[in-house]
């Protein structure tokens, strides 16, 4: 599909694409960011008025999104925030709206409260800067950004273990887990993801410290 907007257009709103009802849009400095769609597709667009940048990316964001209402764009000084939110998770994409560019993107899991200081906090996990800084705004999905090898820790997470048992990994690369294993309710703390699996630290009753790695899907 080929898209050509004027600067009036783009300096007063989404553009007008036969069979897309605009779902919604932002202005930033002489930016329109877009969200278009219908019951089979979705379509984000990024005009420039002034510099008459026009990007589109129709793999992004699924029509589905749309219709549950799960999507939303936020306004944030030059950037736009593009965010998915799921029940149990939820995806922020930031672009800079003059050049549009990738600045960054973050998945944030909830997960079980450890205690006070931590109820409600989820695990978030950004996208690698090299991921972002190589990646176009045209054709970027949702596996490219947040595929789970292309994704570290943002900061350190105080997590519950939530399987009946959680084995313990000496690397995360390893093709099988040592015997030791940690039980539903056990309280730890994550430093470090990589490719599925989160790099952990318990301290046992007698106070004994153990650093290994498990799957992430044992603290969700």
């Amino acid at each position: 599909m080929t898209l050509t907007v004027t600067s009036a257009e783009a300096a007063t709103g989404c553009p007008s694409i036969q069979g897309l009802t605009v779902h919604s849009g932002i202005t930033v400095d002489d930016s329109t960011i877009c969200i278009l769609g219908n019951e089979k597709k979705a379509e984000l667009i990024i005009t420039n008025s002034s510099s008459g940048l026009v990007i589109q990316n129709e793999k992004l964001i699924e029509a589905s999104d749309i219709s549950e209402g799960v999507i939303y764009l936020e306004k944030n000084e030059n950037l736009a925030n593009l965010y998915f939110e799921y029940p149990s998770s939820a995806f922020l994409i930031t672009i800079n709206a003059n050049t549009g560019k990738l600045e960054s993107s973050s998945y944030s899991i909830r997960t079980e409260e450890v205690g006070i200081d931590s109820a409600g906090l989820p695990l978030t996990l950004i996208t690698k800067q090299q991921i972002i800084r190589s990646s176009s705004i045209s054709q970027v999905t949702k596996k490219s950004l947040f595929g789970q090898n292309k994704l570290e820790i943002a900061s350190r997470a105080k997590l519950n273990i939530t399987s009946p048992k959680a084995y313990l990994w000496s690397n995360p690369n390893d093709s099988s887990p040592t015997k030791l294993y940690l039980v539903r309710g056990d309280k730890i703390e994550a430093s470090q993801y990589k490719d599925g699996k989160l790099k952990i630290i318990y301290t046992t009753k007698s106070g004994k410290r153990i650093e290994k790695w498990i799957e992430i899907s044992s603290a969700l």
